[in-house]
């Protein structure tokens, strides 16, 4: 048998240079793991996010990127009020509840358009954001950030940054990462000319964040990946979109409402770093939405990138709400069968219709990767969500898909069968990665009975997720 530190200089790809190896050889030489099926496997969990090296992995594969919150640590923006969080409404004055739950007015662009608001019933109320909020003390940067506000009125900072600054203002504030995250309150704003265009740009980019808005961490992390699925970032499952004008745009305070991220920033993600989107098409959208968002991506995306284009997320997945709407749309039509058979037929019909609009309004199709997914675990659903896009009934214009994807993961049930066997304390990472490896098995089939669909149908079979599931379920302490 070959020694570890060779099987790791063999196994890594060359964006890995020799001190990157060296390092990773030394991260795992006091596990002392022998060569063979193990070490691939843990060298396959370790680089799926155990540990980050500062090198390049060329990957011919996609990566989706996790919704845009306040309290994540995944910098996407360098100006952090695109990330902060929805309006906090409170009493005006100190010492009042932290929400009041009272709706405030706001502009078009998100900003309240009076401030203190009194309704004539609450008392006048004043209004906050969070950003950096969570367990995110030291894990964002400490510096001076630059703060600019339009309009007249009153803003004042607390927690990790103090302050109170009379607008309009274009200023430094030092933040202390040390103490967590910090609130921006807007005390005061006057209605002929309220408080807006609100910037908080971390250190280093304060005179770029308009020319490029993107964090480097984010630019640097895509870089490895041929295509982005945008499912989180456009808050996908539950979306309440049904309208056009239900959509985030990109001038709007923040990007971290429950109706998703602006579409031009896909877009512009997408151009700058010459990525293939995948896109999820809110469940509820009408024609008219889905027909101004194909307009959106054909003028606006490079057009030579490719677009993959997919009905919502998991439509057959039980748990999310995008189960039951068409659980409940497939009975309004009167399809046949229980209800989770009415709601797959009604995923195959209106995957056709999305298809055929995203069809009607680009001239080239070759820029389309049209995308019907399924259950890894089932290939007969598949099977059958397949043969009802393909009936005319459900597809009357008779669209074609490219792909069926899946999301193959390996290994839900590993945690918790060490859990339940009481093992959490004695388990071995030899007793772990046996566990994985035999759970690959289960995966593989999955896949080789979908490929069997795939091919059925002339459909290339993709994946949308996938990779390990070593997490428990339940609570073991």
């Amino acid at each position: 048998m070959r020694n570890l530190r060779q099987v790791i200089k063999d196994y890594l790809p060359e964006g890995f240079t020799e001190s990157n190896k060296t390092a990773f050889y030394q991260y795992l030489q006091p596990m002392k793991l022998i060569c063979g099926k193990k070490i691939m496997l843990l060298l396959s969990l370790i680089l799926s996010g155990v540990i980050q090296l500062n090198a390049q992995i060329l990957r011919p594969i996609g990566t989706n990127l996790s919704g845009i919150q306040d309290w994540s640590s995944e910098y996407v923006f360098v100006d952090v009020f695109n990330q902060c969080r929805e309006w906090i409404p409170h009493e005006y004055g100190s010492g009042a509840p932290w929400s009041s739950g009272v709706s405030v007015p706001l502009g078009p662009e998100g900003y309240p358009l009076e401030i203190p608001y009194n309704n004539g019933v609450d008392p006048p109320q004043a209004i906050r954001t969070l950003m950096f909020f969570g367990s995110l003390q030291d894990r964002y940067p400490t510096g001076n950030y630059r703060l600019i506000a339009s309009g007249t009125g009153q803003i004042s900072l607390r927690f990790a940054a103090t302050g109170t600054f009379s607008c309009p203002v274009d200023t430094t504030v030092w933040v202390e990462s040390s103490l967590g995250g910090f609130a921006l309150e807007i005390d005061t704003s006057l209605a002929t000319d309220p408080v807006r265009d609100i910037h908080f740009i971390m250190p280093g980019f304060e005179n770029t964040y308009s020319t490029n808005p993107y964090h480097p961490d984010l630019l640097n992390f895509i870089e490895d990946f041929q295509v982005i699925r945008f499912m989180d970032w456009m808050e996908t499952n539950g979306s309440p979109n049904t309208t056009w004008p239900d959509r985030n745009t990109p001038d709007y305070y923040t990007q971290t409402l429950d109706n998703g991220v602006a579409y031009e920033h896909i877009v512009n993600l997408c151009n700058l770093t010459q990525k293939h989107p995948w896109i999820c098409i809110p469940h509820k959208a009408d024609d008219m939405y889905i027909s101004e968002l194909a307009k959106l991506f054909r003028d606006s995306l490079d057009p030579g990138l490719k677009i993959y284009v997919e009905y919502s997320n998991e439509v057959w997945n039980g748990s999310f709400d995008q189960s039951d709407y068409a659980d409940s749309m497939g009975n309004v039509l009167g399809y046949a069968g229980n209800p989770w058979e009415q709601g797959w037929q009604y995923y195959a019909k209106r995957s056709a219709d999305v298809m055929q609009i995203f069809e009607t309004e680009f001239s080239d199709t070759n820029r389309l990767v049209k995308v019907i997914s399924s259950q890894a675990a089932n290939s007969w659903v598949t099977n059958y969500i397949i043969e009802k896009f393909e009936d005319s009934i459900y597809n009357p214009t008779q669209v074609q898909a490219d792909a069926i994807a899946i999301a193959p993961y390996f290994g839900g049930s590993v945690a918790n069968d060490i859990g339940d066997a009481g093992l959490i304390n004695s388990v071995s990472v030899d007793d772990i990665l046996d566990s994985m490896e035999l759970a690959l098995t289960d995966a593989y089939a999955w896949m080789d009975a979908s490929k069997t669909v795939a091919d059925t149908h002339n459909l290339e079979l993709i994946a949308y997720e996938g990779g390990q599931h070593l997490v428990a379920n339940a609570t073991y302490y």
